[in-house]
């Protein structure tokens, strides 16, 4: 592609990724402890384990370099390569500097909506997890870590996961969503939806430059009909936008015989994502005060994600991480890799709700993905079959609500 090729769309992207939207402040540094031991404390007692110190902290890219003057892949190769380091190396990074002008109003609807009785939250509710209308699952329908096979590391049944969740399927253009969703939450969750689908055609040409993709917009092609920059918003991708809300509750207690399976639930189960990459905004007190959060699996321990600090006014960090589809399209050169939340680790953690926003990505539902010609070159062969995207997906969607 010629460098002086800017496609009218990635430039709109990356000017939305620089306006200066009202403030968003994600406090506090990342530091780097992880778990003394590959199955911690957390899966059998009430408290996790204090983490110790690793050396391995989640890579953070910024994306405050990043010109919207010049998407040429010249341009685009540094970050390109600071990505494909991360995910090699962790299959997850940290995206800085990142503006997403309706996080702050999203928020505040997921917050007041969740804080409606069931039965008001039940009316929203259109089937199980994973269901093409979305909408609202209640907790202890979801257990993710069943989607994980016996046989994989770190596999634990850790039982319902501690979540409940309202979940944006697809955005279309008409008004189906509209009144299929609450109005407060609709208008916010279609602003963000469109803002994050902007940084996902960036993140897949990012990706198309640091895989030897065939063009810079194979990736974006298999998202959305079109050509060049006049790709639409196809309803039948994978792409959904979920509001994850973890409710305060008591401790769980140990008998005098021991824990049983009430105090092994952890929020969310060890897994990997389903599909190509997952965008978090994450809760900005993971990891703090005894709140528990999000952790990865970096070799044999489990390593704590904390928000980090010092974004531009305006901006935010996202937890960026590939998913199974990701890791067949670079034939294994990215990892998706394991990752879960954890329970709080003090009273004052479990008595305060937790809400993160992962915005899940993926290709049209007849998609193919199978590994890239550079990739498997680069790789020495080939590691991974042919996949159909849907049927990924529902195969997992269908083990995680046994």
């Amino acid at each position: 592609m010629p460098a002086s090729f800017i496609p009218q769309l990635l430039f709109a992207t990356a000017m939305c990724l620089f306006v200066l939207p009202q403030l968003v402040v994600i406090p506090a540094s990342y530091s780097t402890p992880a778990d003394p031991a590959p199955v911690p404390a957390s899966y059998s007692t009430p408290y996790a384990t204090p983490a110790a110190a690793s050396p391995a902290p989640i890579p953070v890219v910024s994306f405050h370099d990043l010109s919207p003057h010049d998407l040429s892949p010249p341009s685009l190769a540094p970050l390109a390569a600071s990505l494909s380091a991360a995910f090699s190396s962790h299959g997850f990074a940290i995206l800085s500097n990142v503006s997403l002008p309706a996080a702050p109003e999203l928020l505040a609807a997921a917050e007041g909506f969740f804080g409606e009785p069931l039965e008001a939250k039940m009316r929203h509710s259109h089937g199980p997890y994973g269901t093409p209308e979305g909408g609202y699952t209640p907790q202890g329908t979801e257990s993710v870590s069943a989607t994980l096979a016996s046989s994989a590391p770190h596999a634990r049944r850790t039982g319902a996961d501690r979540v409940e969740n309202f979940v944006f399927r697809s955005m279309h253009s008409d008004d189906r969503d509209e009144r299929l969703h609450p109005p407060e939450l609709y208008t916010a969750g279609k602003r963000y939806f469109d803002e994050a689908s902007g940084v996902l055609r960036l993140l897949n040409r990012l990706a198309c430059e640091a895989l030897g993709c065939p063009d810079a917009e194979y990736f974006n092609r298999r998202f959305w009909d079109g050509k060049g920059s006049n790709f639409d918003a196809t309803p039948q991708n994978g792409n959904s936008l979920r509001l994850s809300h973890y409710p305060p509750a008591a401790p769980p207690t140990c008998a005098a015989d021991g824990c049983g399976g009430e105090a092994e639930r952890i929020r969310y189960g060890a897994h990997t994502d389903y599909q190509t990459f997952t965008l978090l905004l994450q809760d900005p007190r993971d990891h703090r005060g005894g709140f528990g959060g999000l952790e990865v699996l970096v070799g044999a321990d489990w390593v704590p994600v904390l928000p980090p600090e010092g974004n531009n006014p305006g901006t935010v960090s996202l937890i960026v991480n590939c998913g199974d589809l990701t890791e067949v399209w670079s034939n294994g050169l990215w990892k998706s890799n394991l990752h879960r939340v954890t329970n709080p680790t003090s009273e004052e953690g479990w008595a305060q709700g937790r809400i993160s926003v992962p915005f899940f990505t993926g290709p049209k539902d007849d998609t193919l993905v199978e590994p890239l010609a550079a990739a498997v070159e680069r790789a020495g062969g080939r590691r991974f079959e042919s996949v159909g995207a849907k049927e990924h997906l529902m195969r997992k969607l269908g083990l995680s609500n046994e």
